[in-house]
């Protein structure tokens, strides 16, 4: 299960690659693909936040936006670290996302979404590993500049671990090509 992480980065750069030239032909915030890098705080909810302190998060983006369409899709590869209240380890959650996307208007160079989708997160607490599966939802509101966007976004993650979900919500700030 060590491997997981490590192939979720490997397809995320993989897929990346080939993006990159037709995206350096367009210009403009109405891209059909996209990637993006964000980061910011990660907040731990419920029992969760009882063991863990408020950590950091950075996460990369990549996502695909018919003009013609308000839903859209995006695949986040997230990287999330908390720090220990208690006697344990530090925790570690590295998570791959795919999630759809609505656009709810554009006005002004503001476009407010929801998102959500399903996942598979990694937490690891000092070499004690394990990954499940989870789901997310949320919302964010872009903002166009030259060239590139801006997006401020919170979500709201639940991993189904054995006992009880790991719920957290990262509040990231980003930028979008």
């Amino acid at each position: 299960m060590k491997r997981i992480p490590g192939a979720i980065v490997a397809l995320s750069l993989a897929a990346m690659i080939p993006l990159s030239n037709a995206q350096a032909q367009e210009s403009g915030s109405n891209r059909s693909v996209n990637f993006g890098l964000a980061a910011g705080a990660t907040f731990p909810m419920g029992d969760f936040g009882d063991g863990y302190d408020t950590g950091f998060n950075v996460m990369g983006t990549l996502g695909m936006q018919p003009a013609s369409l308000p839903v859209g899709l995006r695949f986040d590869l997230a990287y999330n670290s908390l720090g220990s209240k208690g006697p344990w380890d530090d925790l570690r959650i590295i998570s791959g996302t795919a999630n759809a996307v609505l656009s709810i208007s554009n006005s002004g160079g503001m476009r407010p979404y929801l998102i959500g989708g399903v996942g598979l997160y990694n937490a690891d607490g000092g070499g004690d590993s394990e990954t499940d599966f989870g789901l997310n939802a949320g919302g964010g509101i872009d903002f166009a500049l030259s060239g590139f966007n801006t997006f401020l976004e919170a979500r709201f993650h639940s991993i189904f671990t054995e006992n009880d979900n790991t719920n957290y919500i990262p509040l990231v700030f980003g930028i979008r090509f």
